[in-house]
């Protein structure tokens, strides 16, 4: 089986953006069914309020006056890149046969990053 790599973007952006702003509405006066006053929100961008309106709001308005329709592309984040670049030194030092224990203070890391990194590589390799 082959992952798609923008279906798995758009499951997690859902999970983790479009729902929890569906939520967190949900906190709001649109939980009193006796409510009957036009409300206004600001979600983070326009995907998310199109979401919300297919899904849950069928009636609302959008109006996005100073948002993008589409969404610039991100370059991998530091911290993404520093750690795939840690992992690839643990596999380096774990095929060398050090203990994790010397790959942590080799590497300067805690050593439950690096009993995480092993545990990752076993599975990995397993596959």
């Amino acid at each position: 089986m082959q992952w798609d790599y923008d279906e798995i973007k758009k499951a997690r952006r859902k999970t983790n953006n479009d729902e929890s702003c569906y939520q967190f509405l949900c906190r709001t006066a649109i939980r009193d069914q006796n409510n009957n006053r036009n409300c206004i929100f600001i979600v983070p961008d326009v995907a998310c309020a199109e979401y919300l309106k297919a899904r849950y709001f069928k009636n609302c308005i959008i109006e996005a006056p100073l948002m993008k329709k589409t969404r610039a592309k991100m370059e991998p984040r530091e911290q993404e890149i520093k750690k795939n670049d840690n992992m690839i030194k643990f596999i380096e030092c774990f095929e060398k046969g050090m203990k994790q224990k010397d790959i942590s203070e080799h590497m300067n890391v805690n050593i439950r990053t690096i009993k995480n990194y092993a545990k990752a590589y076993k599975t990995l390799k397993a596959a």
